[in-house]
């Protein structure tokens, strides 16, 4: 069964990316998934909260980017780590407010 990966960037937004993630697995239906999580550097610590929240959920993970690299730089983190060591077939950029 082919992997499918998510990726979400997140900065700031921890109501709204919360909720992008609860949607995903609250829609989906097939199995083999993971969510990425990329934090863009939030100045506001919500990178981390949302590291702690979803530390035990083997279908989420959350990165880190050290500094502010912007939308296209940051979602590439994921993909990356998608393709690279999650090894998913398919990888969906979204945003987090869709």
């Amino acid at each position: 069964m082919e992997h499918v990966s998510f990726v979400i960037l997140h900065y700031c937004s921890i109501e709204i990316t919360i909720q992008c993630i609860d949607s995903i697995k609250r829609h989906i239906e097939y199995p083999n998934y993971s969510i990425v999580i990329v934090d863009n550097a939030s100045p506001d610590g919500s990178g981390c909260i949302l590291d702690k929240k979803y530390q035990n959920d083997n279908t989420v993970v959350v990165l880190f980017a050290s500094q502010n690299i912007g939308f296209a730089k940051g979602n590439n983190i994921g993909y990356r780590y998608a393709r690279d060591q999650l090894k998913s077939r398919y990888i969906i950029i979204t945003n987090s407010d869709t």
